[in-house]
């Protein structure tokens, strides 16, 4: 039996929303279009910057989740009218899950909107890139491995679980989600992680030893980013962080990315001792 998430805290507010659209063009380079199953995202983690993307009110985007019930079936037309990208074309041709949300959050063992999607997604065999900090990707193995192009992203941010705790709450332990990384990657699939956003403390010990997890997990990319302050999440961090540690991260973030380049050094000569492939985010400003 696939575990599932944890269920949503008891604050959660579930809204069940009309989608008129299904596939958004994509501004992410490699990628023709996103698809985000929900609004809001209930992993709650503090340094999440898609409400100042939307334009949406912060202090509800991890407790009001509105779910897309009827995005399978408008994808289903959408696929029908668009011309399938060719394997020898253009590169952007990928379909993105999830962009701005989180399309394995605990609500989607419930609801199965993302599933529904990669369903019609295979019916047509489109090239799916997925991206998440949940382990809960392995209970739809079955329709992963059934499409010709795919690969599955897992979202790190730390080792240290007491600072998970407090900045993504709503996310399972790290050693869970790697194990969901392995059987994806034992069953064939292409697999990297995305280590990011990085914290101004994490130390070069911490994210060496994060890129050896990734590669005994079976990864054959690391892509860093690092902490980006948009609208809301610096006075978040400080609310969460209390505030003795929140002056500790000020000067790293301030030293004209010197921290984050030193750090993304470290984690490339990592990847290379591990035999693993590093990119920059396109988002990276250190």
């Amino acid at each position: 039996m696939i575990p599932s998430e944890p269920s949503p805290s008891s604050s959660v507010r579930v809204t069940e929303i009309t989608a008129r659209t299904a596939l958004s063009p994509s501004r992410l380079a490699g990628f023709a279009y996103t698809l985000n199953p929900y609004r809001g995202c209930s992993f709650g983690c503090v340094y999440c910057y898609s409400p100042a993307v939307l334009h949406v009110e912060r202090s509800t985007w991890s407790t009001d989740i509105g779910v897309k019930r009827n995005l399978p079936a408008v994808l289903a037309k959408e696929l029908k009218r668009l011309d399938h990208p060719s394997s020898e074309g253009d590169s952007d041709r990928w379909v993105a899950i999830s962009s701005v949300t989180d399309g394995y959050q605990p609500l989607e063992a419930r609801y199965q909107v993302t599933r529904h999607c990669l369903e019609q997604l295979v019916r047509h065999d489109w090239p799916v890139s997925i991206l998440t900090k949940s382990h809960l990707f392995q209970r739809d193995m079955d329709l992963l491995t059934r499409l010709t192009e795919v690969e599955v992203g897992l979202s790190v941010t730390t080792a240290d679980l007491a600072m998970q705790r407090r900045l993504e709450p709503g996310v399972a332990p790290l050693e869970k989600r790697l194990k969901a990384l392995t059987k994806a990657t034992e069953a064939g699939l292409a697999a990297y992680c995305f280590l990011g956003p990085l914290y101004p403390s994490t130390s070069a010990e911490e994210v060496t030893v994060l890129v050896e997890q990734m590669a005994a997990a079976g990864a054959s990319k690391v892509m860093v980013d690092d902490l980006h302050l948009q609208a809301g999440v610096w006075e978040a961090l400080k609310e969460r962080l209390g505030t003795k540690t929140a002056k500790a991260w000020w000067e790293p973030l301030h030293d004209e990315g010197e921290t984050y380049r030193e750090l993304a050094t470290v984690i490339r000569r990592a990847c290379h001792r591990n035999g693993l492939k590093f990119e920059l985010s396109e988002l990276f400003s250190g």
